[in-house]
Formats: C-alpha cells, sequence, structure tokens
C-alpha cells in the first residue's frame, strides 16, 4: 500500500488546530483541500480523527493517543529535509521573537542586545510580553524563545532552567522577638507590617482591607492578560482608601525617562506599548496625592547593601544602561520612607 505522507502533516495540523479551518491557515492552502486530507485519513485509520461537539471539533481517544508521536516524527522530518550549514554569526540576517515576562526583559534585555549587535548585527529581536494564559506560538513557530515561571506542559517542547528568583518578606527592624521564621510571620498578630491581599479593581473591597492603616508599601505589577489601567485602578484605590502610598515604579519611566536615556527609553517602549502610559499614571496618581514613587531600575538578587542610598531625580547618574538594584536593597528603601516620610510628593530612586 502506498501512502502520502503529506497526510502526516496535515494531520498534524488538524490536531493542533482543532478545525480544518485553522489547519488550513496554518498550512496555507484551502479549508475544502484539507477537508478532503481529513477525508482520507479517516478512510486510511478508520477513525474519525475529529467529531464535532457544539461549535468546535474535538480529537477522538485515537487521536489523542497518536498526537505526541505524529508531532514529533513531523518535527523529525522536517529536520532531515533542512539544509545544513553552519552558521554565521556575523551574516545572518532575521528577526527573532522572543516573549518574556517584563521583570526578565528589563534584567536580561539590555545585555542580550548588546551581545547580539556585537555578534549579529544583522539580527534582530522582537520583544512580546508574557501571554496570560497558555498558548502555542512555540509550537506554531510564532515564538523562538520563552521565557516564564513554570516547565511547559507539551512534551516535544524543550526547556531549560535559567536561574532561580527568591520571594522576599520585609519587616520592620524593630520586629519583637529573635529571627524571624515562616512559622513566627505567619503567627505573629502584632506587627506593623501587614500583608493585604485584595482586587485592585474593585476600589470598596481594598478600603475595607486597607481600614486603619497609615501607610501603604505597592509593589503592584501586571502579567499578560491582565487588561489595560490595572495599574492606575491600584494606585487610586489606594490613594481613595485615605492611606500614604509608598510605590514602586519602574527606571526610565514619566519623570526619570531622560536620566534613563535614550536606549532604555526606546527599549521599554517597545516592550511596555500601551501599558507604559498605565505606569506613569500610576505613579502620577500617587505623587499627586503626596505619596513618595520610587523608580528602580533592573532587580537583583544581592544582599542588601551597606551603603545603599535614595538619591532624587536630578541627582540620578546618567548611563547608557541603568544600574541594577537588590530587591533588598528597594525594599529597605521603601520601608525607610514608611518611617521617614522623607521624600512626600516625589520620586526617588533607589540605588546600591
Amino acid at each position: 500500500m502506498q501512502m502520502d505522507l503529506n497526510l502526516l502533516t496535515v494531520l498534524d495540523a488538524l490536531l493542533e488546530e482543532g478545525s480544518v479551518t485553522g489547519a488550513a491557515d496554518r498550512l496555507r492552502l484551502s479549508a475544502p483541500a484539507v477537508s478532503r486530507s481529513l477525508g482520507r485519513i479517516r478512510r486510511l485509520t478508520g477513525d474519525q480523527i475529529l467529531v464535532r461537539t457544539g461549535r468546535t471539533m474535538t480529537a477522538t481517544p485515537y487521536a489523542l493517543a497518536v498526537r505526541a508521536d505524529l508531532h514529533r516524527l513531523v518535527q523529525e522530518a522536517q529536520g532531515l529535509l533542512a539544509p545544513q550549514r553552519r552558521l554565521d554569526l556575523a551574516t545572518l540576517d532575521r528577526t527573532f521573537t522572543l516573549q518574556f515576562h517584563d521583570a526578565v526583559t528589563t534584567a536580561i534585555g539590555p545585555g542580550l542586545l548588546k551581545a547580539v549587535r556585537e555578534q549579529a548585527p544583522g539580527v534582530r529581536l522582537r520583544f512580546l510580553a508574557e501571554a496570560g494564559t497558555d498558548t502555542n506560538d512555540l509550537r506554531h513557530g510564532q515564538v523562538d524563545i520563552e521565557v516564564g515561571a513554570t516547565e511547559p506542559a507539551a512534551p516535544e517542547i524543550r526547556s531549560q532552567t535559567l536561574g532561580e528568583d527568591r520571594l522576599m518578606v520585609a519587616v520592620p527592624g524593630d520586629l519583637p522577638g529573635e529571627r524571624l521564621t515562616l512559622a513566627r510571620y505567619a503567627a505573629a498578630d502584632e506587627t506593623r507590617l501587614t500583608g493585604i491581599a485584595a482586587d485592585v479593581l474593585d476600589a470598596a473591597r481594598l478600603a475595607e482591607a486597607l481600614r486603619g492603616s497609615t501607610t501603604v508599601l505597592s509593589g503592584l505589577g501586571i502579567s499578560g492578560g491582565s487588561g489595560r489601567g490595572v495599574l492606575t485602578a491600584g494606585a487610586r484605590a489606594a490613594v481613595d482608601a485615605g492611606a500614604r502610598v509608598i510605590w514602586l515604579g519602574a527606571f526610565g519611566t514619566g519623570v526619570t525617562a531622560q536620566a534613563a536615556g535614550g536606549f532604555t527609553r526606546n527599549l521599554l517602549r517597545t516592550f511596555m506599548k500601551s501599558e507604559m502610559s498605565d505606569r506613569v499614571t500610576a505613579c502620577e496618581v500617587v505623587i499627586g496625592a503626596g505619596g513618595t514613587v520610587f523608580h528602580a531600575g533592573p532587580l537583583a538578587d544581592t544582599p542588601l547593601s551597606a551603603g545603599r542610598r535614595t538619591l532624587t531625580v536630578e541627582e540620578a547618574p546618567r548611563r547608557f544602561f541603568p544600574a541594577r538594584v537588590g530587591r533588598a536593597t528597594v525594599a529597605a528603601a521603601m520601608l525607610d520612607e514608611a518611617e521617614s516620610g522623607s521624600h512626600p510628593g516625589r520620586t526617588v530612586i533607589p540605588v546600591d
């Protein structure tokens, strides 16, 4: 029996997309052509492959069982047919699409762009924000590299651990007792620093959660899929609750854009897109209410600096790349401001 191996590529696309139309778009074929191929596949396998359930198509148990092996075979076949040549970075002309969390882009983006510019001047990097939900962009070739916090569920996607991040708890230096442990923190009922969990888009609930608080320290961030205006809504809700707000922003946005330099401004503008205006407006809301905004550079997991300082915007050093600053330093600087109130209505920069 002779078999048309092109049917494997069509079947792979059908199982990936879950529809004839989606597979046709992916393969750049007409929907009738893919539909005819599906009919041939059904006759060869004796299985329906995809069955209609309401408005969607669902893969049969047989299709689900062969899906992973099928995709691997198609990828291996494409690799065998791909031209084998030695990679020359100096002459490479290509655009790579990278999907990073904004913190990852800020931390490694400048160094990555510098290395690419020096070693592969014809290469262009296109940064995308991290998606709020799982996507098939890697499998479909729409994204070349994705850096996130979780391992991919699809077995055919290769992954490697690049590093680890730490979560930190900042507490006043005069907290009663000896060393703070997780058990002591969970059991404490008289600490002056209290964690609040509330929906920033529900101003009434946030105000209730902040009732009795004199100062609010916020490191509110967003991820892909959060929607527009989340930061501004959070800032307004915190301000309306009546507490003094100490807000963490990004160096290179708003009033620190000029101090950051043109390269950093363009990098942030390219990556943040519409998020940039949300960040700027949120900071303006806090400043307008007499709060303090800390514009930190790329964050690093380094020990608390003994020489840490808090600079005004005018004192900020001009650099091609913004200096990294330890998370511990930023947390300590915000706590210092909560205690002293030295910079009301101002934007300042924490440095190691």
